[in-house]
């Protein structure tokens, strides 16, 4: 019998203005041509399963631009390094939306990706161990 391989499931949470300073800082880094301050709101919200982005004007409220999940996950990924988050290289990360707000996950080993919450609090007992802990009898 093989021992229990530990997992980790992470989940971050980032508010309205962190998605967009993420949004503008990856767009002006990609296209020099692009002003950040000419990115206003930047709207998240489910395409199909997708998790993606509008990206409206500050200068003509009817201007957007769509940034598909992939370059969202880029443009949070730098917002992570620039902001010293730390992120396991190896392990799958993937965008969700919780109450509105941009959650990226990413873990190792993990046994589901939506954590139980009982009042509020999130029940990790799912997670835990089943048998023995080592030294343990």
């Amino acid at each position: 019998m093989h021992p229990p391989v530990p997992s980790e499931l992470r989940y971050i949470m980032f508010d309205a203005e962190e998605v967009r300073v993420a949004v503008c800082q990856h767009l002006a880094f990609k296209n020099q041509r692009i002003d950040p301050r000419a990115i206003g709101r930047v709207a998240v919200f489910t395409a199909g399963t997708e998790v993606v982005a509008d990206v409206h004007s500050a200068r003509d409220p009817t201007a957007s631009l769509r940034v598909e999940t992939a370059e969202l996950m880029q443009a949070l990924l730098a917002f992570c390094r620039l902001n010293r988050i730390p992120l396991p290289r190896l392990s799958p990360k993937k965008l969700e939306l919780s109450d509105g707000r941009l959650v990226l996950v990413t873990g190792t080993n993990p046994t589901s990706t939506e954590p139980k919450v009982v009042d509020g609090a999130i029940v990790y007992a799912e997670w835990a161990v089943k048998g023995a802990l080592p030294g343990k009898p």
